[in-house]
């Protein structure tokens, strides 16, 4: 398993995005008639703010999260 080194700051907004979304989820948003084309834009942003030549319809939310791991150091790999 890698173990990466994270700022303390950034570890606890990160924690509190967590908290947030399943709080939202919990109450249902993932219902609201904007809920995937918010989704949508986030990843088009996403793509384009970080110069990715790849097909929206090619990455989800999981892809995105493994692309910013690149935004950390690993202080532990296997």
């Amino acid at each position: 398993m890698k173990m990466y080194q994270i700022p303390e700051d950034q570890l606890i907004e990160l924690l509190e995005n967590q908290m947030l979304c399943n709080a939202l989820q919990a109450g249902g948003v993932d219902n609201w008639c904007w809920y995937g084309e918010s989704i949508s834009n986030f990843i088009d942003d996403y793509l384009n703010d970080n110069n990715l030549d790849i097909s929206a319809y090619d990455v989800d939310l999981n892809l995105l999260a493994h692309d910013m791991l690149k935004t950390f150091t690993v202080i532990k790999g296997e």
